[in-house]
């Protein structure tokens, strides 16, 4: 039985290579990449790996993708730049979706954010949980998510939407996350409250949940949140166990750690300087949402390869090696 060629947009992105690195461990035929700059695909992926030279907010390059058949990793999109974010993550999803519907697509796989579901409290969150994305990232996933289920509705394209909640791993970009693991290390960092929850996931198991969806037969469009979600202290306490480190076992009370934040921040940029706890950070370490992973898991049998204990020691290991921690 032949198999259905896979095409990669945003390759060269922090979650794009791990899966183009997991596809290759696989896959006979090239993979199609499509990336507006050809000199970043590493050379060790040739020749398994076929690259075109485009970008999703222009048709033209897109027309030469192989769509007929194929199965599509869409994960290419705008996190920094708000100007950007309409053009990139809905009018370039539209510009893919479009083509692909009219070239016949076996399965477009769309990686959106559980941010496009908004704040709506504490408690479990699920994929019935309704969406009021809170900024204008989160509004342009909802919008690109909204252009997806509409020609899904016209052309009947078999689709899966994936939101992971907070990805973390080896390659990653984030200041945050390097920044809150480093004041776990030097014994800095207090846990806030009792009830919050860290809603993260690593990145090798966000990978295995977009390879066991490409695997499933699919005929109409579903929603899975990606989350491996623990406790805050929970997870807070594995990262110092593999940095062989303790916290201390008393939290901070959350009133106090908003008014601190919220007196230290302002004075500390009046001298120029940043204060590490924010008041948007003592927000985030504060969530009591709990996003579940439930219905991937029932629907489609899918655990976590790795889990957030083997993430974060993978993920430490790879800061130390590179100097960061």
């Amino acid at each position: 039985m032949n198999r259905s060629p896979y095409i990669v947009t945003g390759a060269t992105s922090f979650i794009g290579k791990h899966l183009v690195r997991r596809l290759l461990e696989e896959e006979k035929d090239p993979i199609i990449l499509l990336t507006r700059n050809v000199s970043k695909i590493p050379q060790d992926w040739y020749p398994g790996v076929q690259a075109i030279e485009g970008d999703i907010r222009e048709k033209g390059p897109l027309s030469r993708l192989p769509f007929e058949g194929s199965i599509l990793f869409h994960l290419a999109g705008e996190i920094a730049d708000q100007s950007l974010f309409d053009e990139i993550n809905v009018a370039g999803t539209e510009n893919l979706v479009s083509l692909s519907a009219s070239a016949g697509i076996k399965h477009f796989i769309h990686l959106s954010s559980v941010g496009v579901i908004g704040h709506p409290g504490k408690g479990k969150i699920d994929e019935t949980t309704p969406c009021y994305p809170l900024n204008e990232y989160e509004r342009s996933k909802f919008k690109g998510e909204g252009i997806l289920t509409e020609y899904f509705r016209r052309y009947h394209i078999p689709m899966t939407i994936l939101r992971p909640s907070t990805v973390f791993g080896e390659g990653t970009k984030s200041q945050s996350f390097l920044g809150w693991m480093r004041s776990i290390k030097n014994q800095t960092f207090r846990v806030i409250g009792k009830k919050s929850y860290a809603n993260y996931i690593y990145v090798g198991d966000v990978v295995e949940a977009l390879v066991r969806v490409s695997k499933a037969s699919r005929t109409g469009k579903e929603i899975f949140i990606l989350s491996d979600g623990k406790p805050m202290q929970e997870f807070v306490h594995s990262a110092a166990e593999i940095m062989k480190v303790k916290i201390p076992e008393t939290s901070i009370p959350p009133w106090f750690a908003l008014m601190v934040a919220g007196v230290l921040t302002p004075l500390a940029n009046c001298f120029g300087k940043s204060f590490p706890l924010t008041v948007s950070r003592v927000r985030a370490l504060t969530d009591q949402r709990a996003f579940s992973m439930e219905k991937i898991k029932k629907e489609l049998g899918f655990q976590p390869r790795f889990g957030i204990v083997e993430g974060l020691r993978r993920t430490l290991r790879w800061y130390e090696k590179e100097g960061l921690l």
